[in-house]
């Protein structure tokens, strides 16, 4: 079946979902997942354009297997819960009273409002000016933290 790729010229043959072995089979049925991207035969001997922005296996043009570079999302908000387990798992902040002796890295003027903050919100937002001020303070990668958090 030939399908449009992104816009894909008929020169790329779509064959359809490639499913990868995830655990023990049961009863004898393997149980299996999708692998994100596309298992491909293409119709030319050099690898089309419209594949150029893929990572593409193996390297022969004519079947392949091509899948988008990685893009990694940035989380804007996660849950309180899962900020403290990050902090835990990268930062070693294990206590309540480690935790909230991270306003004391602010200025002065900003610590009650911040330890209110930390105390009583459900979500920590990675835009807020507590964490941009906390995260600048400690040395922190915020991005990272917050793509760790946001998977736990």
């Amino acid at each position: 079946m030939l399908l449009s790729l992104a816009g894909a010229s008929p020169i790329i043959d779509v064959i359809g979902t490639i499913y990868e072995p995830t655990g023990q089979p049961v009863n004898g049925v393997p149980e299996v997942s999708p692998i994100i991207g596309w298992h491909v035969n293409v119709l030319t001997q050099e690898l089309p354009e419209e594949l150029q922005p893929f990572e593409v296996f193996p390297e022969s043009p004519v079947r392949v297997f091509a899948v988008e570079p990685e893009v990694v999302r940035i989380p804007q908000e996660v849950s309180m819960g899962q900020c403290r387990l990050a902090l835990f798992d990268q930062h070693s902040i294990e206590t309540d009273e480690q935790f909230f002796a991270l306003t004391d890295m602010l200025p002065e003027d900003q610590r009650a409002r911040a330890l209110l903050e930390l105390r009583t919100r459900p979500t920590v937002r990675r835009d807020s000016p507590l964490v941009l001020a906390l995260g600048q303070s400690m040395g922190w990668d915020l991005d990272a933290l917050f793509v760790y958090a946001g998977g736990l």
